[in-house]
């Protein structure tokens, strides 16, 4: 474009070729910096997804972890129960509430407390399943012990 003022004569014609030139190069950088923001706005998009994605399996794992425990605690009870049915645990309810319930929700907070820094969310996981299992005990006593 330089090269050309040289050859344009005039100073009307060199002022409509000196805006037709800014309008050359707005058009031109417009397009390359719509490109490049799309661009960008989709690579932050994927990183987004990424870390969310990071961050519910995380979680995930930590309320599958507390459900886990849980489970063991229950199968460890019902084993004993079915090994030694002289020690009656089957009909021992404060047992099941022992070692299904406080034993493992006082682990999954002892838990929570150890990952809350370093892996909130595996900590938050274990927190939604406590919740969950709390929720249950508290309708458990209410429709067990509500006459009584």
């Amino acid at each position: 474009m330089l090269g050309e003022l040289e050859v344009v004569e005039g100073d009307w014609n060199a002022l409509r070729w000196a805006l037709g030139s800014v309008t050359a190069i707005v058009r031109s950088s417009s397009r390359e910096w719509a490109v490049l923001s799309v661009r960008q706005a989709i690579k932050w998009e994927e990183q987004a997804m990424e870390q969310m994605g990071k961050k519910a399996g995380l979680m995930a794992a930590g309320a599958l972890g507390a459900v886990a425990l849980v489970a063991v605690a229950f199968g460890l009870l019902y084993l004993t129960a079915i090994s030694f049915p002289s020690l009656g645990l089957d009909r021992a309810e404060w047992t099941h509430v022992l070692f299904v319930i406080v034993i493992p929700m006082a682990i999954c907070i002892a838990g929570v407390i150890w990952l809350w820094r370093t892996k909130k969310p595996v900590a938050l996981g274990i927190l939604l399943s406590l919740g969950v299992f709390g929720t249950h005990l508290a309708v458990h006593f209410a429709s067990h012990f509500n006459g009584r």
